[in-house]
């Protein structure tokens, strides 16, 4: 089952730099919030379970 994929319809706040497609905006990381590694971002805890 290592082989998993899955996808997300979301909005910005489901993105993470480096984690989406290049002409798209992101919303994480930034300063203010506390979201600084792509491991916390909901999804990743997800796809890890």
């Amino acid at each position: 089952m290592s082989n998993r994929t899955f996808s997300i319809l979301g909005d910005s706040i489901s993105t993470f730099k480096g984690y989406h497609p290049q002409q798209n905006e992101v919303f994480y990381p930034r300063e203010e919030y506390d979201v600084k590694e792509v491991e916390q971002t909901w999804w990743s805890i997800l796809a890890k379970r």
